[in-house]
């Protein structure tokens, strides 16, 4: 209203004649004279120029203390640190981590959490570390009830933290999606997705080479892959949840932006959703209608408004075929530097093995799926077209599958060494005529020169 709006001299009116010293009381006064445009000087020096930290922070932390008020009370801590007070600008944002934490109503945790997100660039750097943190620990402790405001505000929290303590926030947000504790799951997952829309903003804040920024970008995206891949189903369905809603349905993150993850997940996103064990409870049909609706959603706007999708070249096709009993670093090492060169690598994993007494086979399938969800450029083979690299027909098929692409097979020295398929006579399309990817483990001696 303008300061000559007839109801806001009614209101000033009023203001003048309720009663009330309390500070909350002082704050709300003050913003009303201001915007009427009268004199408040003296309720500014009140506010602005004694510590009155104390005095907020206990009526905010008491049960009997109503909401209204304490909404007032953050909103006049807030405002004493962008007035230039920062004496307690520290013990102010940790109050609002512990508000957003442990405030009954609603609507007091998320004033706070949005005070403190307003907050954190008006401190030091080793300061924001610190609240980070404090406020990340109200993720580990499980609970629901408190677990479920934080992610809002965490993940905007963490950019404007220095990018080596950016890293360790991921690092530990990754630790935090093996907890067996659902909730603790579920909060790092949604942390995870607020981090991910927000995180254009980063470069701005900390300019840093791109090649890092986007990696960070991958990392982060792969970590809500691999919730996809985890084995609790409950994990699963917050994972369909937070791809759909958070990535793909909300603003927050402009059409290019979203086309740009969508171009690189997709792939990772088909097989994931599909591989899903089949025994799964009705609950998940309905998370994975509700997220293949949001994505569908986001394809038919984004073709209508921008025309069709860029993506990147198809790379060359590595086979890697073994029964991967267990699927160790090793491998995982092996994978990364095939994908390095260039490659999209492709694990066939054995329906089982004569000389080896393996796990079952879908058992080794799901470790090797979960331990690759947050690789790109690395996918697992369909179960349903079974390869014997000993048949030519077989490996054929394989090829044909990828037209216009190289493919190359992927074998330890000594597969190439001792394997019957090598000593077997050459065929048409047998081994033999394929290109190859040879890894040699450490202690292994060198292929003979004339193999």
């Amino acid at each position: 209203l303008p300061k000559d709006h007839p109801h806001m001299l009614r209101i000033v009116e009023i203001v003048q004649n309720t009663p009330g010293k309390q500070l909350t009381t002082d704050f709300l006064r003050c913003k009303i004279f201001r915007r009427a445009g009268l004199d408040v000087s003296e309720l500014e020096k009140r506010l602005y120029s004694t510590d009155i930290t104390s005095e907020v922070f206990l009526d905010n932390l008491k049960n009997a203390t109503p909401w209204v008020v304490k909404v007032a009370g953050v909103e006049l801590l807030r405002d004493q640190v962008e007035w230039g007070v920062e004496t307690h600008a520290l013990h102010i944002a940790t109050h609002f981590s512990n508000l957003v934490k442990v405030s009954e109503r609603v609507v007091v945790r998320q004033t706070a959490g949005q005070a403190l997100v307003r907050t954190l660039p008006m401190l030091r750097r080793d300061q924001r570390n610190e609240v980070v943190v404090e406020l990340g620990k109200g993720l580990e402790m499980g609970q629901y009830s408190i677990s479920k405001y934080i992610p809002e505000y965490l993940g905007e929290a963490a950019l404007y933290l220095h990018p080596s303590e950016l890293d360790e926030q991921v690092i530990w947000l990754k630790g935090l999606l093996g907890s067996p504790n659902d909730s603790a799951v579920s909060g790092a997952l949604n942390t995870v997705a607020v981090l991910l829309q927000h995180y254009p903003a980063y470069a701005q804040r900390f300019p840093e080479d791109a090649k890092v920024y986007e990696a960070r970008r991958e990392t982060l995206l792969g970590l809500l892959l691999q919730g996809l891949a985890h084995y609790r189903e409950a994990v699963r369905q917050e994972a369909l949840l937070v791809i759909g809603n958070f990535l793909f349905d909300q603003d927050v993150l402009s059409m290019d932006e979203k086309a740009r993850l969508f171009a690189l997940c997709f792939r990772k996103l088909r097989f994931l959703i599909q591989e899903a064990p089949q025994h799964s409870d009705s609950l998940t049909f309905f998370y994975r209608a509700a997220a293949l609706a949001d994505i569908y959603r986001f394809i038919a706007y984004r073709r209508l408004d921008h025309g069709p999708f860029t993506f990147e070249k198809p790379r060359k096709v590595a086979f890697f075929p073994g029964t991967f009993d267990p699927f160790t670093l090793s491998h995982k090492g092996i994978v990364q530097a095939i994908r390095d060169m260039g490659f999209d690598v492709y694990l066939a994993v054995d329906e089982f093995s004569w000389s080896k007494n393996t796990q079952p086979h879908l058992i080794r399938r799901q470790i090797v799926s979960m331990s690759v969800a947050d690789e790109f450029h690395v996918h697992l083979f369909p179960d349903d077209i079974p390869v014997n690299i000993a048949n030519p027909a077989d490996l054929k098929r394989m090829v044909d599958l990828f037209p216009g692409r190289e493919v190359y097979l992927v074998a330890g020295s000594d597969v190439v060494t001792n394997a019957s398929s090598y000593k077997a006579p050459p065929r048409p399309h047998s081994i033999h005529s394929m290109n190859h990817v040879i890894f040699r483990r450490a202690g292994e001696k060198p292929l003979p020169p004339n193999l």
